[in-house]
């Protein structure tokens, strides 16, 4: 967007730059990108690009651990069926599939349940109990959910069932009925690391039960086996990639890339093999094919391809990729009608909070359309769809706004809301939809700062051309997985005089900026018509720019040289 704020992160201090320097032998520039990751000597650098899984913390730290396993292992010793519960999306699935693949490699048949999204929506449903009652389930093992199903924890334990919970959302202060409760947000949890995935609190459960199962039947099963579906929760759950959830990815980002489960690697095969296949690629190329299923369909397409389930494999992965470009072209036609109902309320003034709606809208991918429109207007922006008598809808925020206290204040218009400071989910009455317009976009409109209003691009270090070397590049690429409180860096390089520009497919643009006796080609994608014109405008007018980047190494598929492309984050002209 034209109007991006840009800002360089403050510079870390001079004493532990030079430390660095001094411990790890590497530039300057690099010792300063590390300092800004919270590294500050050399055994603090030694974890972070040599991850190990020594590292993880003991399983049984987290608070209820010793209870989920005791309860685990009764239900083993006296043949009680388990119920494996997880929510629709790939956080959800993958738990699934992990706990599901888990027991079966120790030939421990467990039944596992995905509530229907349509039908059921988030969490605990009366459909999943009564699924559980009729199977004779004597425990149910929640994943990526549960930790606010008070009612319904109340009605598990009235049946007999007892509930072991493994969730990573926020708790209210009144806990559910449960044998045991697995969540490090817990306020009573001392646990070290709080940002695990539903899926990463499952493999700390598998983790636990690993060695006494292994005992118990003689075998040998490792939960690092399955640590290709907790790299996928981490990728596209958007969590913090640092802490544990580093060592997971690193690990499962190597298993994806050589040798993952049947059904990612049949996911792989779908899209492009060659692809480096980095926590971008999960979000990009393989998460939606997940989240396809249970957006469309069912989530349990994506639990069967996920464990590999029987001799349809390759059919139901080809069912994920259709529905997947069934989702794009739903997503395409809300997010034009999206468009068009946005910029006809704006020409009726400027709300700084927006509220779309659209009673024929598909319920499974209003949450993507969000996203969308926070990219276009930079507003807090709720989209809602008519479902079962009642508007539902998806909510995304704008930098530092907090959309959970915004529904919060509005919630005497709501039947339900849950979610975070960046996204949620709310349900409406339809006799209260209106109420909840004016509350919402008044609310926004006394509460939003005026800094929260630009979009900001957060830039790690001003750097000259000549620094970006191939070595540079490639210690830069050992602080990978990237992801939240770890991203790949930007860099701000000025004056940068421009040699060449192009436009292609008419929304990318290639330019080749020179600095000194350094030139590199660059490209920014995707810039919609009227930023588009804008920007040709000033590439025909100046000579001179500065540029925010990302750079990345390439290779050239005829010579096999590698050399260094810029991915342009933003631009502007400068008069010289």
């Amino acid at each position: 967007m034209i109007d991006t704020q840009w800002r360089l992160k403050p510079s870390p201090k001079a004493e532990v730059v030079q430390l660095l320097k001094k411990e790890l032998g590497i530039s300057k520039s690099l010792c300063e990108l590390i300092a800004q990751r919270g590294i500050n000597n050399y055994q603090e650098a030694k974890h972070f690009f040599l991850p190990k899984w020594e590292d993880l913390h003991n399983p049984f730290l987290m608070k209820d651990m010793d209870k989920a396993v005791e309860r685990v292992l009764q239900a083993i010793d006296y043949q009680e069926k388990i119920l494996i519960y997880g929510d629709y999306d790939v956080d959800g699935t993958t738990s699934v599939s992990l706990m599901t693949l888990f027991f079966s490699a120790f030939h421990i048949d467990v039944e596992y349940y995905i509530p229907d999204r349509e039908k059921e929506g988030y969490g605990i449903s009366d459909e999943g109990i009564e699924f559980a009652i009729q199977k004779g389930i004597k425990v149910i093992i929640t994943l990526d959910c549960g930790i606010k199903s008070i009612e319904k924890s109340r009605k598990i334990a009235q049946y007999g069932i007892d509930l072991i919970i493994c969730d990573h959302h926020l708790p209210s202060e009144e806990l559910p009925q449960a044998v045991a409760i697995l969540d490090p947000k817990r306020s009573d949890c001392s646990y070290p690391f709080k940002e695990l995935t539903g899926c990463g609190i499952g493999f700390k459960l598998c983790q636990a039960l690993a060695p006494l199962l292994n005992q118990k039947f003689k075998s040998h099963v490792d939960p690092k086996s399955f640590i290709d579906l907790v790299a996928l929760s981490i990728a596209c759950d958007i969590v913090p990639v640092n802490g544990e959830n580093r060592i997971l990815a690193y690990y499962g980002l190597q298993k994806i890339r050589k040798k993952p489960l049947p059904g990612i690697q049949k996911i792989k095969e779908l899209t492009d093999t060659e692809r480096k296949w980095d926590i971008s690629d999960l979000v990009f190329f393989i998460g939606p094919r997940i989240n396809a299923a249970g957006r469309l369909k069912h989530a349990k397409y994506a639990v069967e391809v996920l464990i590999g389930k029987s001799e349809y494999l390759q059919e139901t992965t080809d069912f994920l990729n259709e529905s997947n470009a069934e989702r794009r072209h739903i997503e395409q036609k809300i997010i034009e009608d999206a468009y068009q109902f946005v910029d006809n309320r704006l020409k009726n003034g400027n709300p700084s909070g927006i509220v779309v709606y659209q009673a024929d809208w598909h319920k499974g991918v209003i949450g993507i359309v969000a996203s969308k429109m926070v990219e276009r207007y930079y507003k807090p922006t709720i989209l809602l769809t008519f479902s079962n008598g009642k508007w539902v809808g998806s909510g995304r925020s704008v930098h530092e706004f907090d959309l959970y206290e915004a529904l919060n204040a509005c919630s005497c218009h709501l039947e339900q809301f849950g979610g975070h400071k960046y996204a949620a989910g709310m349900t409406i009455r339809e006799e209260k939809l209106q109420d909840f317009i004016h509350d919402f976009e008044k609310y926004c409109e006394t509460n939003i700062l005026e800094h929260q209003k630009t979009p900001i691009l957060d830039i790690d270090l001003e750097l000259p051309f000549a620094r970006l070397t191939i070595s540079f590049l490639q210690t830069i690429e050992r602080m990978e997985p990237f992801g939240p409180e770890n991203m790949r860096p930007r860099f701000l390089s000025k004056p940068v005089r421009l040699n060449y520009y192009s436009i292609r497919n008419e929304k990318h643009i290639f330019l080749r900026f020179q600095q000194d006796n350094y030139s590199y080609d660059g490209i920014m994608f995707n810039i919609e018509n009227e930023e588009m014109q804008i920007r040709k405008s000033w590439l025909d007018q100046f000579n001179y720019f500065e540029v925010v980047y990302v750079p990345e190494i390439s290779i050239d598929k005829k010579t096999e040289q590698r050399y260094v492309q810029l991915i342009i984050k933003d631009f502007k002209p400068l008069n010289i």
